[in-house]
């Protein structure tokens, strides 16, 4: 963006081309060390990962449970 400015280009198209340039995960490395590609076992391996975290962290902080289902 502060190249754009500095060459007098234009910001609003600076903005548009970066934004194009969003990196996508493509693989993930699961809990037994393989790598899925799969959206679905990504999703999976994610949401396993981060319950885990947020089931410690409410133990520890003695919340109560809801239930997202």
């Amino acid at each position: 963006m502060g190249e754009a400015a500095e060459a007098r280009k234009s910001i609003r198209k600076a903005r548009r081309s970066f934004a194009n340039y969003k990196t996508k995960m493509t693989s993930l490395r699961r809990p037994d060390g393989t790598v899925t590609a799969s959206r679905r076992a990504m999703e999976t391996v994610i949401y396993d990962f981060y319950s885990d975290r947020f089931d410690s962290l409410r133990q520890s902080l003695r919340l109560p449970a809801y239930s997202l289902s």
